[in-house]
C-alpha cells in the first residue's frame, strides 16, 4: 500500500507527525508529547498557505509548440493568455505546487481556523487523536 504522504523538497521533510511511536511507513516526525493543534500543524509540516489563483491556458500556436516532442526545451517561453472562466488553481505559496483545480464558489480556509472551528464544534473538549497529513 502506498503511503501517499507529501515530501517537501524545500524542507526535506514529510508532511506527517506521530506521537511516541513510528507510523507503519516510518516517515515523518516523531514527538514525545501530545501537541496542541498549533504544534501539530507545525510538526506535521502543514504550516503553509494556499492561494486560489486564476487559471489560464495557451493559444493555438503555443499549444502546438507544447505538443511538440522537444516542448521541454522552450516550455518556459509559453505565454498563458486565455483566462479559464470560473476555475482556479489552489497553489501552495511555499513550493508553488498546484494542489488542484476548483470552481469559483470554493472558499479557502486556513488550517488553524479549521481546527479552531472543530474545537468549538466539539464544545471545547480535547481531541487526543488527530491525523494530519499533507497533500
Amino acid at each position: 500500500m502506498s503511503h501517499d504522504i507529501n515530501y517537501n523538497n524545500t524542507t526535506g521533510r514529510y508532511a506527517f507527525m506521530s506521537v511516541k511511536e513510528k507510523a507503519w511507513h516510518g516517515l515523518g516526525q516523531i514527538i514525545t508529547a501530545y501537541p496542541t493543534s498549533a504544534e501539530a500543524i507545525l510538526h506535521a509540516g502543514l504550516d503553509y498557505m494556499v492561494e486560489k489563483r486564476p487559471l489560464f491556458t495557451v493559444d493555438q500556436v503555443d499549444f502546438g509548440r507544447f505538443k511538440a516532442p522537444d516542448a521541454d526545451d522552450y516550455s518556459d517561453e509559453l505565454q498563458p493568455g486565455i483566462l479559464v472562466p470560473d476555475y482556479y488553481a489552489n497553489v501552495r505559496t511555499d513550493t508553488e505546487e498546484v494542489l488542484g483545480v476548483v470552481g469559483r464558489i470554493i472558499v479557502l480556509c486556513k488550517t488553524g481556523r479549521l481546527l479552531l472551528f472543530l474545537i468549538i464544534l466539539l464544545g471545547g473538549r480535547t481531541v487526543f487523536y488527530m491525523k494530519l497529513r499533507g497533500h
